[in-house]
């Protein structure tokens, strides 16, 4: 159903591994991106993960997001699933977790393969209501433009063109 402009919703069984390839796939021509969310155990995500171009995760710049992101990569599938993931490293609130060491974990995240990128915090996003994008800081602009940049030239060669220092 359609859920706003250019938006629309598919609900499916996340235990039922066909309703991706038969439901959903066949879909997503018509769309340009396709966003699929739900628990990374069930039968749904493992088709739509094996199924996918490219992987954007997006996790919150903390240490404990960081494990499970590191498990995530650790369970992709070797080198050729890791290069065609995009981790993008939100900072939700400024200086969530004074320990997390975003410089460091971007580094061993592209040393894994898989590219990183940081998306520092934009308060009219973390409002978490409707997003205006006259609203939106410019280098958030910026950053969003670079992930779906890195994102469709991994879909398109898979190659682990990554920047080191996870910008």
């Amino acid at each position: 159903g359609r859920v706003g402009g250019r938006l629309w919703t598919v609900r499916a069984d996340p235990d039922d591994e066909d309703a991706h390839t038969s439901g959903l796939l066949p879909l997503s021509r018509f769309f340009g991106v396709t966003l699929v969310e739900g628990e990374s155990g069930s039968p749904f995500m493992a088709s739509a993960r094996s199924d996918a171009h490219a992987r954007v995760l997006v996790v919150r710049a903390t240490r404990g997001a960081a494990r499970r992101v590191g498990r995530a990569l650790d369970e992709a599938g070797g080198d050729d699933a890791l290069a065609r993931i995009v981790v993008v490293l939100m900072e939700e609130r400024p200086g969530e977790d004074r320990g997390f060491d975003a410089g460091r974990t971007a580094q061993v995240i592209a040393d894994s393969g898989a590219a990183v990128l940081r998306l520092t915090h934009d308060r009219h996003v973390a409002q978490g209501t409707v997003v205006r994008p006259r609203r939106i800081r410019e280098s958030t602009h910026r950053t969003v433009l670079a992930v779906a940049a890195e994102a469709l030239e991994r879909a398109i060669d898979g190659s682990a063109h990554h920047d080191p220092r996870g910008r």
